[in-house]
């Protein structure tokens, strides 16, 4: 025993003192397991608050992604700052908190600044939760066409929770009318398009339908008119595709307040 006590305080002069580096990863890591007086341990040592991944995400990110609220609301008394996002994934630190943070960290990050992305509300109405939807109705205070686009996305995941929210807080779906697009025009339409932002979308022909969208994903398609679609699972989402006669040449995605063009990479997937 006294062998190995010798050892240990051998070992622990031999390292030395913590660099700034190794103070900044065990914060980050600590803020990822939400063991608050670790953190409060490592902020005290001299651990950068704004110490963040290659992929810019800090130990707020962290925190409030893991739903560690008393840690989200330390960091921020010591001023971290609430806007961030993830530069892999482009999420917002709202987004990212929606699954798990509840209202406690959605508050506390909104009450500290954090910009909402538009596409927080309708992600929330879709697969969030309704405790969380309600805070975000009340601070955001959204008009009538954000609660339709919103009530748009709970109705097409299922969420009758937060579609009853959404009803609640003056919310109308309009319906829809689709038509027919003949198949020798969907035709123009199939293929691959890329944005540098969204990455690729490949679109083909399934049972006479245009289906498809990112990497992995095969979406169906409603027209609403012969070029314009909109996802069945994100009908607040809408598709393009350039006029013409041959292979459309790109399409534009339209998705709460945001625009992206995509360019034809091949003609065929």
């Amino acid at each position: 025993m006294l062998l190995r006590l010798i050892l240990t305080l051998i070992f622990l002069c031999a390292a030395g003192p913590l660099t700034a580096a190794d103070l900044d990863a065990a914060l980050l890591a600590a803020a990822r397991k939400g063991d608050l007086a670790e953190v409060k341990k490592l902020v005290g040592e001299g651990a950068n608050i704004e110490a963040a991944t290659r992929y810019a995400t800090t130990p707020l990110y962290f925190a409030a992604k893991n739903g560690h609220a008393p840690v989200v609301e330390f960091l921020l008394s010591k001023g971290a700052k609430a806007d961030v996002t993830d530069t892999f994934y482009k999420m917002h630190i709202l987004l990212a908190a929606a699954e798990k943070g509840g209202t406690p960290v959605m508050k506390a990050l909104l009450a500290a600044g954090a910009t909402p992305p538009p596409t927080l509300l309708p992600g929330v109405a879709a697969q969030g939760e309704a405790a969380v939807l309600r805070l975000l109705i009340e601070e955001l205070k959204p008009d009538a066409a954000a609660l339709t686009a919103a009530l748009q996305m709970a109705v097409a995941a299922k969420n009758e929770a937060n579609a009853a929210v959404l009803r609640e807080a003056g919310a109308k779906a309009p319906e829809m009318k689709t038509v027919t697009v003949p198949v020798e025009t969907l035709g123009r339409y199939t293929g691959s398009f890329s944005n540098e932002a969204a990455g690729v979308f490949t679109f083909v022909i399934t049972e006479g339908r245009l289906t498809g969208g990112p990497a992995g994903q095969s979406l169906e398609l409603d027209a609403i008119d012969g070029r314009t679609f909109v996802p069945k699972m994100a009908p607040t989402a809408k598709i393009q595709f350039e006029a013409g006669t041959g292979p459309a040449t790109g399409f534009t995605l339209t998705n709460s307040g945001q625009t992206l063009v995509f360019k034809r990479t091949e003609t065929k997937p």
